[in-house]
């Protein structure tokens, strides 16, 4: 709960990842849950669009380097509509190639 974007990638990196890169996989299942964005009414994290964007970039990466680039990515949640459609974007953005990303949001206003 509350954790922001420095902690989110910070597991990614040291436990998620590695977690991944030792089980080899042939493909990686991206499970695209928006409600890490800090303004989700049902989430209880603080990630900005932007710190979801790198998250998923990370991911991108580990697929080209374990599986040829085989990844899928399923939207799984997101109840902030404008979050999800800027972090949806974002995430197909990524998957193109492309770095023109957007975070109108910013960061939490606590």
């Amino acid at each position: 709960a509350k954790s922001n974007d420095q902690t989110l990638l910070k597991v990614f990196r040291e436990k998620i990842a590695p977690a991944i890169s030792k089980f080899e996989p042939e493909m990686i299942f991206l499970g695209a849950g928006f409600d890490l964005h800090w303004r989700d009414p049902l989430g209880t994290f603080n990630a900005t669009i932007s710190g979801i964007t790198q998250l998923h970039q990370e991911a991108i990466d580990l697929a080209k380097k374990l599986c040829h680039g085989k990844i899928v990515v399923s939207l799984e949640g997101g109840y902030n509509s404008l979050a999800t459609a800027h972090c949806a974007t974002n995430t197909v953005k990524l998957l193109l190639g492309r770095k023109d990303f957007s975070d109108p949001l910013g960061k939490p206003k606590n």
